[in-house]
């Protein structure tokens, strides 16, 4: 499953802690105005009264992970009774189990934000963090429109249908509109992880819970609800794309990510002679230093699978040139597609750097085939076989050479 972290909600910027609140004026006060106003705004309600140190008490909204806290510096506990303030306010107490197996209490309660819920403790302090108190308040996340329109998200009329298309293209799922003439606030982004690869993900947002409604369009896409990782993924696993709906203060909320594309670094073209060269080239695919142990780029016609082998590193590719990188002892091997076999290869050298080998034919052995070189290129002329692989920097211990393009030829098989 990809990991949900790259939507486009950062909640990267604080709202100002003196805010106001209707009326707020004719409140009582129970920690300061400043504070009490932060709590309504961010929490919905006014926490009960905790004696924190005045001179060193600090308190906001931590918008990476939408909770909100008081923390002070002292030597004394006040949180003795805390609990029991908490549950008089309507907070119910709950055991929670984390990753590790150990058990923790949190206090629980729903208000018109949504559900939020308590922790707080006494630290004896460490090289890390100070002595002192501590309440954290986990709160539905901070969203207006106004921060919507920071965030980078565009305002239109009518559900996104095109975006949430696009981003859902290979998947096989068409979502039916949800609130199809309405406001809906729109965001996008191509994401990359090393992990993964890239994925088109659409963020979503409208006024208003259509929470229900987006939930019954995705089951009857065909999505189902993982109660695992809490969003919607295909049951059959064909595909890796991944749904979260929310509703979130006064929006509903909707993270697309799509199925992870394949990266296109082939290219085939047909020959007046009938056979078929089949190209692979490698920018745009992968970032700068990306190693691989060993991966394999598919194309019809024919694959390649590039392999770290006995070289002390892994070929690479690199921006500069445009280049995947290789060691002595690295391989490539190419396949041809049942029906084919290979004709010849041609590998053409990228931009050198101070350790980067002289081209020439006896770097290189190959299982078939004739190869000859010169200082841009390298080719291997009548292989006549299904499978080839070359083994680079024979004879050498250290540098490196680095191809911009392999291009591939293959004819019918006899």
């Amino acid at each position: 499953m990809k990991n949900n972290a790259l939507k486009l909600i950062s909640l990267a910027v604080l709202v100002p802690m003196m805010t106001a609140c209707p009326n707020s004026s004719k409140r009582k006060i129970v920690w300061s105005q400043e504070i009490d106003d932060a709590m309504l705004l961010y929490c919905g309600e006014v926490l009960p009264f905790a004696e924190l140190d005045k001179e060193t008490l600090d308190y906001g909204y931590d918008d990476n992970y939408s909770v909100f806290y008081l923390e002070d510096s002292s030597e004394t506990s006040v949180l003795e009774n805390y609990a029991e303030l908490l549950t008089v306010a309507g907070f119910e107490e709950t055991e929670n189990q984390d990753f590790y197996g150990d058990t923790y209490l949190t206090y629980d309660k729903t208000n018109e934000i949504g559900a939020i819920s308590v922790e707080f403790y006494f630290y004896e302090g460490d090289d890390e963090y100070h002595q002192g108190n501590y309440i954290y308040v986990g709160v539905p996340e901070y969203v207006t429109e106004d921060l919507l329109a920071e965030w980078g998200y565009e305002k239109q009329q009518g559900w996104p249908e095109a975006l949430v298309g696009e981003t859902l293209e290979g998947s096989g799922v068409t979502i039916a509109p949800v609130n199809a003439n309405g406001e809906w606030w729109v965001a996008s982004e191509l994401a990359h992880s090393d992990e993964y690869g890239d994925w088109y993900c659409a963020y979503l947002a409208t006024k208003g819970d259509f929470t229900e409604e987006m939930d019954a369009a995705l089951t009857a896409a065909g999505c189902e609800y993982d109660d695992y990782w809490g969003g919607y993924c295909d049951p059959t696993e064909t595909s890796d794309y991944f749904i979260t709906v929310a509703k979130v203060r006064e929006f509903t909320i909707v993270n697309i990510e799509g199925p992870t594309l394949e990266p296109e670094i082939t290219n085939e073209t047909t020959n007046p002679d009938g056979s078929i060269d089949v190209s692979f080239t490698f920018s745009g695919n992968f970032t700068n230093g990306q190693s691989f142990e060993s991966y394999t780029f598919e194309s019809t016609s024919a694959s390649l699978t590039v392999a770290k082998a006995g070289a002390s590193n892994n070929p690479a590719y690199y921006d500069n040139g445009e280049t995947l990188r290789f060691y002595a002892g690295s391989t490539l091997t190419i396949s041809s597609a049942e029906g084919l076999k290979i004709n010849s290869v041609e590998l053409t050298i990228g931009p050198s750097n101070s350790k980067a080998w002289t081209n020439a034919a006896n770097l290189y052995s190959a299982t078939s085939g004739t190869i000859s070189a010169t200082t841009n290129n390298t080719s291997i002329a009548s292989v006549n076989a299904n499978s080839l692989t070359i083994t680079l920097g024979v004879g050498k211990t250290s540098g490196n050479i680095a191809f911009s393009q392999i291009v591939v030829n293959v004819v019918a098989a006899e």
